[in-house]
C-alpha cells in the first residue's frame, strides 16, 4: 500500500505525501529485512523543506527508528 501512496504522491505532485510514503515504505521494507536507504534520505530531504504530521511518522522520526533497531545509537 506505501508503494502505492508513493506513486500516487509523485502523479500528483504532492511532496507530503511523498515524504511521508517515502518514510513509511522505507520503515516497511527495513523490517521485512530488504533495506531500501535511498527512501528515508528522499524523505528526509522532503521534511527539511515541507511541513507534515509530526505524529509518529515524521521522517525523522523514522530514521531515529531505524538507527536504533540497526544498533547504530550515534546517529
Amino acid at each position: 500500500m506505501s508503494s502505492e501512496a508513493l506513486v500516487i504522491a509523485e502523479e500528483h505532485h504532492d511532496p507530503v505525501l511523498e515524504m511521508l510514503a517515502a518514510g513509511t515504505l522505507s520503515t516497511v521494507s527495513l523490517m521485512a529485512g530488504r533495506p531500501r536507504p535511498g527512501l528515508i534520505e528522499r524523505a528526509l530531504s522532503l521534511a527539511a523543506v515541507h511541513e507534515g504530521p509530526l505524529l509518529g511518522r515524521w521522517p525523522p522520526i523514522f530514521r531515529a527508528r531505524q538507527c536504533l533497531w540497526a544498533g547504530q545509537l550515534v546517529e
